[in-house]
Order: C-alpha cells, then sequence, then structure tokens
C-alpha cells in the first residue's frame, strides 16, 4: 500500500497467507516524488521485508499493489 507520505509491505507465504514480514519506506506518489523515487522507495521497502526474513528479494508468486498516484 503506498502514497504519498510512505509505502507498506507485507510478505505471506502463497497458501496459508501468513503475513511472515512487513516493512516501510518513503513515499511512492510518482505524481508527487517522480518515477525514480517512487520506484527507488518500494524496491527499498521491499528489500528491507525480506531482510528481515534473512533473504535478498527473489521472485515472487503474485503481486498485489494498492498505490496513489498511479493513474
Amino acid at each position: 500500500d503506498g502514497g504519498g507520505s510512505h509505502v507498506s509491505v507485507a510478505i505471506a507465504e502463497r497458501t496459508t497467507q501468513t503475513i511472515l514480514a512487513q516493512s516501510t519506506a518513503g513515499p511512492v506518489n510518482i505524481r508527487s516524488v517522480g518515477f525514480e523515487t517512487a520506484t527507488k522507495n518500494l524496491l527499498d521497502a521491499i528489500e528491507k521485508g525480506f531482510a528481515t526474513l534473512g533473504r535478498k528479494r527473489v521472485e515472487v508468486a503474485s503481486l498485489v499493489m494498492g498505490l496513489a498516484g498511479a493513474g
């Protein structure tokens, strides 16, 4: 979930839908911060989530996003 103030990421196990990790980073509203900054902040939040699991970012089975300013 992301917008003009921050982005929140939750990493869940696919079959049980158990949340394994959560993290946050800066804003991702491309109209407020621009595409490059929004992309960096989104990737930072994802990497932080995987880091709390002691893992590097990996390919995932699915992704759901709710982002403000996307269109």
